[in-house]
């Protein structure tokens, strides 16, 4: 078992993380990056077509908000949230809508 750190190493936002056994490829959370010393690894995410799922633990941004980024990067695989988590992912997504498009349907999150 392997464990990537794709953000919220040595700062606080942008949590990222992938967990890799010989079987599966998950990525846990994929959140945006707060602030000026983030900014450089805004794109920094392993490749969506090598992971099977992503389980976001929780809808704050800095957890979730690169997830629209991941599935531009081939990502086809299942999200996984609790049911509140779900809502307010998704409610989080349509308010964001405005601003970018996004290739995520409300389906996605289970």
């Amino acid at each position: 078992m392997q464990l990537k750190f794709w953000g919220a190493a040595r700062m606080v936002t942008g949590s990222c993380y992938e967990l890799i056994t010989d079987n599966k490829r998950l990525v846990i959370d994929c959140g945006v990056f707060q602030g000026e010393e983030g900014r450089e690894h805004h794109d920094s995410l392993p490749d969506g077509q090598e992971i099977d799922d992503v389980l976001i633990t929780h809808a704050h941004a800095d957890h979730m908000g690169r997830i629209p980024l991941f599935f531009r990067k081939g990502f086809k695989g299942q999200l996984w949230a609790t049911p509140p988590t779900a809502d307010l992912v998704r409610l989080m997504w349509d308010d964001a809508a405005h601003l970018e498009d996004s290739p995520i349907s409300q389906e996605d999150v289970k």
